[in-house]
């Protein structure tokens, strides 16, 4: 008859059990502690990437691209594009769109605007009307350097406006570079805190170089 476990330790009294490990059990215990253990292998590559890299690759650009002013620009994949802000329409200025890094502590910006001026304006004379009006509209507004027709920007002759100003008692340094075409001028800003500029000027560098400006769209109102 077959003993349950617990008709097993009520069928044999405890003094005949021994309880000392016999050689042979320690020799056996031994050999199984040494004994190879193999364990499934497991690829990490392909888990890491998906948990550890859940941007798209920075390096990679796309392209915002706007039909009506008949611009375009390239901008890294992990920036994001907002339609432009303060086009109330008072304003010749329009800012055409905001491009930043998606980061929730940048304060970096590029902006694309384009500005209605007088046929004939040459860009010297733009670039100190410019200079003017934003001494008015920013706060602490100074010009560290300027540089008038020796650069080209979008396969025209450009300038550029390094300066900066101050906004919400932080200290900005911003970047202006642009050129007419016909009656437009059509001109990018980056501007990122002062203790930042640098962090993302390479950046803002290529974004100026892809910039493209072909022949607006003419509305036809009936």
């Amino acid at each position: 008859m077959r003993l349950s476990n617990r008709d097993w330790h009520s069928s044999i009294p405890l003094h005949h059990i021994s309880y000392k490990p016999t050689r042979n059990l320690i020799i056996f215990l031994i050999a199984i502690l040494y004994l190879p253990v193999s364990y499934p292998s497991v690829s990490t590559g392909n888990v890491w990437a998906i948990t550890n890299n859940p941007n798209p690759n920075p390096s990679s650009l796309q392209e915002y691209k706007n039909d009506t002013y008949a611009v375009s620009v390239q901008y890294p994949a992990n920036w994001e594009v907002r339609p432009g802000e303060n086009n109330s329409g008072t304003d010749s200025t329009i800012d055409i769109a905001t491009l930043s890094p998606r980061e929730s502590n940048s304060s970096a910006s590029f902006d694309l605007l384009v500005d209605s001026v007088d046929s004939g304006l040459n860009l010297k004379q733009y670039v100190l009307d410019s200079i003017t009006a934003n001494k008015v509209d920013l706060k602490d507004y100074k010009v560290l350097e300027t540089e008038v027709g020796n650069i080209t920007i979008a396969g025209l002759p450009g300038y550029s406006l390094l300066y900066t100003f101050s906004d919400s008692g932080e200290i900005m340094k911003g970047l202006e570079t642009g050129m007419i075409k016909g009656n437009k001028v059509y001109f990018v800003q980056y501007e990122n805190s002062q203790s930042q500029y640098y962090k993302d000027l390479t950046t803002a560098h290529k974004m100026i170089s892809s910039l493209k400006v072909g022949t607006p769209i003419t509305v036809i109102r009936r």
